[in-house]
């Protein structure tokens, strides 16, 4: 367990969610995190009521029922472009955590 909040401890103070929060103040920090927080679920909300609008079950069929092919195309690419930088970054932190 202990390994697991490090991890954890680490992927946030990774995140340079402390700095952000030092340079904007405390409370003027937290209101900037509570309005991130806020527009996060307001868009994943928009993202469910066009799955079920477009009949999708999948981010990938709402985007070709929405953009057609194209949309299917650039989702792929972004997710496999993310996924490729996400896990070498990932892979290198791990590393340096030896």
């Amino acid at each position: 367990m202990p390994v697991v909040s490090d991890r954890w401890l680490n992927s946030l103070h990774g995140s340079g969610l402390p700095y952000a929060i030092r340079q904007a103040g405390f409370f003027m920090g937290l209101f900037l995190l509570v309005v991130l927080c806020a527009v996060t679920d307001w868009t994943i909300r928009l993202i469910v009521i066009n799955a079920k609008l477009s009949g999708g079950h999948s981010y990938i069929d709402i985007m070709t029922h929405c953009f057609g092919s194209s949309g299917r195309a650039a989702v792929s690419f972004f997710q496999f472009t993310f996924a490729f930088g996400g896990k070498p970054s990932s892979a290198l932190q791990h590393l340096g955590n030896f």
